[in-house]
Protein backbone atom coordinates (compact mmCIF):
# COMPACT_ATOMS: atom_id res chain seq x y z
CA UNK A 1 0.00 0.00 0.00
CA UNK A 2 2.73 2.48 0.95
CA UNK A 3 4.97 1.64 -2.02
CA UNK A 4 2.11 1.97 -4.50
CA UNK A 5 1.47 5.52 -3.32
CA UNK A 6 5.17 6.39 -2.92
CA UNK A 7 5.56 5.70 -6.64
CA UNK A 8 3.19 8.59 -7.34
CA UNK A 9 5.07 11.17 -5.27
CA UNK A 10 6.96 13.93 -7.07
CA UNK A 11 10.14 15.61 -5.79
CA UNK A 12 11.01 19.14 -7.06
CA UNK A 13 14.46 17.92 -8.12
CA UNK A 14 16.08 21.21 -9.20
CA UNK A 15 14.93 23.05 -6.08
CA UNK A 16 16.02 20.25 -3.76
CA UNK A 17 19.43 19.92 -5.42
CA UNK A 18 20.08 23.66 -5.06
CA UNK A 19 19.11 23.56 -1.37
CA UNK A 20 21.24 20.48 -0.73
CA UNK A 21 24.28 22.16 -2.33
CA UNK A 22 23.78 25.20 -0.09
CA UNK A 23 23.34 22.97 2.97
CA UNK A 24 26.56 21.12 2.12
CA UNK A 25 28.41 24.44 1.86
CA UNK A 26 27.26 25.41 5.36
CA UNK A 27 28.36 22.04 6.74
CA UNK A 28 31.83 22.48 5.24
CA UNK A 29 32.07 25.79 7.10
CA UNK A 30 31.14 24.19 10.43
CA UNK A 31 32.70 20.68 10.39
CA UNK A 32 32.42 20.46 14.18
CA UNK A 33 28.59 20.39 13.94
CA UNK A 34 28.29 16.62 13.54
CA UNK A 35 24.54 16.65 14.20
CA UNK A 36 23.96 18.90 11.18
CA UNK A 37 26.18 16.64 9.07
CA UNK A 38 24.30 13.52 10.16
CA UNK A 39 20.97 15.18 9.41
CA UNK A 40 22.24 16.28 6.00
CA UNK A 41 23.35 12.76 5.04
CA UNK A 42 20.09 11.20 6.26
CA UNK A 43 18.07 13.76 4.31
CA UNK A 44 20.26 13.30 1.23
CA UNK A 45 19.96 9.51 1.23
CA UNK A 46 16.17 9.74 1.62
CA UNK A 47 15.90 12.31 -1.19
CA UNK A 48 18.07 10.21 -3.51
CA UNK A 49 15.85 7.21 -2.85
CA UNK A 50 12.74 9.27 -3.59
CA UNK A 51 14.15 10.58 -6.87
CA UNK A 52 15.38 7.14 -8.00
CA UNK A 53 12.24 5.35 -6.76
CA UNK A 54 14.34 3.17 -4.46
CA UNK A 55 12.38 2.36 -1.31
CA UNK A 56 13.77 0.99 1.92
CA UNK A 57 11.91 -0.10 5.04
CA UNK A 58 12.95 -1.23 8.50
CA UNK A 59 11.38 -1.56 11.93
CA UNK A 60 13.18 -0.67 15.16
CA UNK A 61 12.79 -2.75 18.31
CA UNK A 62 9.88 -0.56 19.40
CA UNK A 63 8.03 -1.40 16.19
CA UNK A 64 8.30 2.04 14.61
CA UNK A 65 8.43 1.97 10.81
CA UNK A 66 11.43 3.74 9.23
CA UNK A 67 11.56 4.43 5.50
CA UNK A 68 12.29 7.21 3.01
CA UNK A 69 9.65 9.63 4.29
CA UNK A 70 10.48 9.26 7.99
CA UNK A 71 14.12 10.10 7.22
CA UNK A 72 13.22 13.23 5.27
CA UNK A 73 13.35 16.55 7.08
CA UNK A 74 9.98 18.17 7.80
CA UNK A 75 10.83 20.92 5.31
CA UNK A 76 11.58 18.37 2.60
CA UNK A 77 8.35 16.46 3.24
CA UNK A 78 6.48 19.72 2.75
CA UNK A 79 7.93 20.03 -0.76
CA UNK A 80 6.53 16.71 -1.98
CA UNK A 81 3.54 16.54 -4.28
CA UNK A 82 1.18 13.64 -4.88
CA UNK A 83 0.10 13.88 -8.50
CA UNK A 84 0.48 17.65 -8.20
CA UNK A 85 -1.28 17.99 -4.84
CA UNK A 86 0.39 19.05 -1.60
CA UNK A 87 0.56 16.86 1.48
CA UNK A 88 -0.58 17.50 5.04
CA UNK A 89 0.17 15.78 8.34
CA UNK A 90 -2.60 14.59 10.65
CA UNK A 91 -0.97 13.94 14.00
CA UNK A 92 -1.84 13.26 17.63
CA UNK A 93 -1.21 16.25 19.85
CA UNK A 94 1.17 15.44 22.73
CA UNK A 95 1.24 11.81 21.59
CA UNK A 96 3.80 10.38 24.03
CA UNK A 97 2.35 12.12 27.14
CA UNK A 98 -1.10 10.96 26.02
CA UNK A 99 -0.04 7.32 25.65
CA UNK A 100 1.77 7.56 29.01
CA UNK A 101 -1.65 7.77 30.69
CA UNK A 102 -1.78 3.99 30.17
CA UNK A 103 0.92 3.68 32.85
CA UNK A 104 -1.61 4.51 35.58
CA UNK A 105 -2.81 0.93 35.25
CA UNK A 106 0.51 -0.29 36.69
CA UNK A 107 0.96 -1.03 40.37
CA UNK A 108 3.85 1.18 41.53
CA UNK A 109 4.19 -0.68 44.82
CA UNK A 110 3.13 2.21 47.08
CA UNK A 111 -0.30 0.82 47.88
CA UNK A 112 -2.27 3.76 46.48
CA UNK A 113 -5.99 3.14 46.08
CA UNK A 114 -7.37 2.65 42.56
CA UNK A 115 -9.46 5.77 43.16
CA UNK A 116 -6.33 7.89 43.63
CA UNK A 117 -4.84 6.54 40.39
CA UNK A 118 -8.09 7.19 38.57
CA UNK A 119 -8.48 10.73 39.91
CA UNK A 120 -4.92 11.75 39.04
CA UNK A 121 -5.23 10.12 35.61
CA UNK A 122 -8.34 12.20 34.89
CA UNK A 123 -6.56 15.42 35.91
CA UNK A 124 -3.52 14.44 33.84
CA UNK A 125 -5.58 13.58 30.75
CA UNK A 126 -7.48 16.86 30.95
CA UNK A 127 -4.16 18.73 30.89
CA UNK A 128 -2.75 16.65 28.00
CA UNK A 129 -5.91 16.88 25.90
CA UNK A 130 -6.15 20.65 26.41
CA UNK A 131 -3.43 21.16 23.80
CA UNK A 132 -1.49 23.27 26.30
CA UNK A 133 0.19 20.53 28.32
CA UNK A 134 3.77 21.61 27.65
CA UNK A 135 3.01 25.28 28.19
CA UNK A 136 1.14 24.66 31.46
CA UNK A 137 3.97 22.54 32.83
CA UNK A 138 6.52 25.18 31.78
CA UNK A 139 4.49 27.91 33.49
CA UNK A 140 4.31 25.87 36.69
CA UNK A 141 8.07 25.29 36.53
CA UNK A 142 8.95 28.88 35.62
CA UNK A 143 10.62 27.54 32.48
CA UNK A 144 10.75 29.79 29.43
CA UNK A 145 11.67 28.22 26.09
CA UNK A 146 10.18 28.35 22.60
CA UNK A 147 7.72 25.49 22.05
CA UNK A 148 9.90 23.16 20.00
CA UNK A 149 12.73 23.32 22.55
CA UNK A 150 10.24 23.13 25.43
CA UNK A 151 8.70 19.95 24.02
CA UNK A 152 12.14 18.38 23.56
CA UNK A 153 13.12 19.23 27.14
CA UNK A 154 9.88 17.86 28.62
CA UNK A 155 10.35 14.56 26.77
CA UNK A 156 14.01 14.47 27.81
CA UNK A 157 13.82 15.42 31.49
CA UNK A 158 10.34 14.19 32.39
CA UNK A 159 9.60 11.13 30.28
CA UNK A 160 12.64 9.67 28.55
CA UNK A 161 15.67 10.95 30.46
CA UNK A 162 18.25 8.16 30.42
CA UNK A 163 21.91 7.42 31.16
CA UNK A 164 23.10 9.67 28.33
CA UNK A 165 20.96 12.67 29.19
CA UNK A 166 20.67 12.54 32.94
CA UNK A 167 23.79 10.95 34.38
CA UNK A 168 22.39 7.50 35.10
CA UNK A 169 18.67 7.86 35.74
CA UNK A 170 16.82 11.15 35.76
CA UNK A 171 17.65 14.69 36.75
CA UNK A 172 15.66 14.95 39.97
CA UNK A 173 16.76 18.56 40.37
CA UNK A 174 15.51 19.73 36.99
CA UNK A 175 12.68 22.22 37.40
CA UNK A 176 10.50 20.52 34.79
CA UNK A 177 10.72 17.20 36.62
CA UNK A 178 10.09 18.86 40.01
CA UNK A 179 6.99 20.62 38.70
CA UNK A 180 5.71 17.44 37.07
CA UNK A 181 6.29 15.29 40.17
CA UNK A 182 4.50 17.77 42.43
CA UNK A 183 1.44 17.82 40.18
CA UNK A 184 1.33 14.13 39.20
CA UNK A 185 3.08 12.21 42.02
CA UNK A 186 1.66 8.78 41.14
CA UNK A 187 2.75 8.93 37.51
CA UNK A 188 6.10 10.45 38.53
CA UNK A 189 6.86 7.43 40.72
CA UNK A 190 5.95 5.04 37.90
CA UNK A 191 8.11 7.00 35.45
CA UNK A 192 11.00 7.05 37.90
CA UNK A 193 10.97 3.27 38.29
CA UNK A 194 10.71 2.74 34.55
CA UNK A 195 13.70 5.00 33.94
CA UNK A 196 15.88 2.81 36.14
CA UNK A 197 15.69 -0.01 33.61
CA UNK A 198 18.04 0.95 30.81
CA UNK A 199 18.50 -1.24 27.74
CA UNK A 200 21.40 -1.28 25.31
CA UNK A 201 24.44 0.87 24.81
CA UNK A 202 22.38 3.83 23.58
CA UNK A 203 20.58 4.07 26.91
CA UNK A 204 17.14 3.28 25.58
CA UNK A 205 14.79 3.03 28.52
CA UNK A 206 12.12 0.38 28.89
CA UNK A 207 9.61 3.22 29.06
CA UNK A 208 10.58 4.76 25.71
CA UNK A 209 10.38 1.40 23.97
CA UNK A 210 7.06 0.59 25.64
CA UNK A 211 5.34 3.85 24.69
CA UNK A 212 6.71 3.82 21.15
CA UNK A 213 5.50 0.25 20.68
CA UNK A 214 1.96 1.35 21.63
CA UNK A 215 2.28 4.27 19.21
CA UNK A 216 3.36 1.85 16.44
CA UNK A 217 0.43 -0.46 17.09
CA UNK A 218 -1.97 2.50 16.85
CA UNK A 219 -0.57 3.92 13.63
CA UNK A 220 0.74 0.85 11.78
CA UNK A 221 -1.50 -2.01 12.93
CA UNK A 222 -4.47 0.30 13.44
CA UNK A 223 -4.75 3.44 11.31
CA UNK A 224 -2.59 2.37 8.35
CA UNK A 225 -4.04 -1.13 8.12
CA UNK A 226 -7.62 0.11 8.28
CA UNK A 227 -7.04 2.74 5.59
CA UNK A 228 -5.20 0.27 3.35
CA UNK A 229 -8.12 -2.18 3.55
CA UNK A 230 -11.13 0.17 3.62
CA UNK A 231 -9.73 3.06 1.54
CA UNK A 232 -6.92 1.74 -0.68
CA UNK A 233 -7.29 4.72 -3.02
CA UNK A 234 -6.26 7.16 -0.26
CA UNK A 235 -2.50 7.87 -0.19
CA UNK A 236 -1.31 7.06 3.32
CA UNK A 237 2.21 7.73 4.60
CA UNK A 238 2.80 7.03 8.33
CA UNK A 239 5.46 9.14 10.06
CA UNK A 240 5.61 7.77 13.62
CA UNK A 241 2.88 9.70 15.47
CA UNK A 242 1.18 11.13 12.38
CA UNK A 243 -0.15 10.14 8.98
CA UNK A 244 0.53 12.14 5.83
CA UNK A 245 -2.00 12.33 3.02
CA UNK A 246 -3.18 14.81 0.40
CA UNK A 247 -5.02 17.97 1.40
CA UNK A 248 -8.21 16.79 -0.29
CA UNK A 249 -8.17 13.60 1.78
Amino acid sequence: HIIRHLERLDVPVDRVKAEMVEAYRRIEETPEDWKAAAKFHSDGAAVAGMINKEWYFSQCKAGRLHYNLTNLSKKRRGQLRYQGEGLVEADVSSCQPLIASELYERDDGFGDSPERHLYERQVYLEAVQSGQFYERLAHRAGYQKERKRLKEDVLKFVYFGNSLYCGGRIDLEHKLWTAFASQYPVLARILSRSKERIKGRKGDSELAIHLQSIEARIFIAGVLRRLAIDHPEVPTFPVHDCVMTTKSN
